[in-house]
């Protein structure tokens, strides 16, 4: 009880202070997406997200968090998009860890041939460059 009395302050202190503008503070902003979350309001959550996108459109963080948090509640079909999106952004090593999720993503929808070619893709782009992370695509295409 006494934590969800802090998250609920939390949450509404943060939006009172950004006022709906989430440029203004990306911290302040990125706060409150860590307090909904762990407070579980996803439905506040799925919310904030396309305004986090859009307020900071050239970077892959907000949409590859989006479609990570929808597919880890089963929502592959709405997550793939994102991580799509998060993908033509991402480089190095992020560029695998968003990898990683469209294949987890495209396997949930039964779409084992365009989750190699991700993986195909991703390699050919990296190369072998973080070995711990290129292992771990491996190894989720091939469960």
């Amino acid at each position: 009880a006494a934590e969800k009395a802090v998250l609920d302050r939390a949450i509404a202190d943060a939006r009172t202070r950004l006022g709906g503008d989430y440029t203004q503070d990306r911290n302040l902003a990125d706060n409150l997406r860590v307090y909904l979350t762990r407070a579980k309001r996803d439905a506040e959550l799925d919310a904030l997200y396309p305004k986090l996108v859009a307020a900071w459109p050239d970077d892959y963080v907000y949409p590859y968090r989006f479609g990570r948090s929808l597919l880890e509640r089963k929502h592959a079909a709405e997550a793939l998009p994102w991580l799509e999106k998060a993908a033509e952004k991402a480089y190095g090593e992020n560029r695998l860890g968003v990898a990683l999720y469209r294949v987890k993503a495209l396997k949930a929808l039964g779409r084992g041939d365009d989750a190699k070619q991700v993986v195909a893709d991703v390699l050919e782009q990296n190369g072998q460059w973080f070995p711990e992370q290129v292992a771990k695509l491996k190894a989720e295409l091939a469960s």
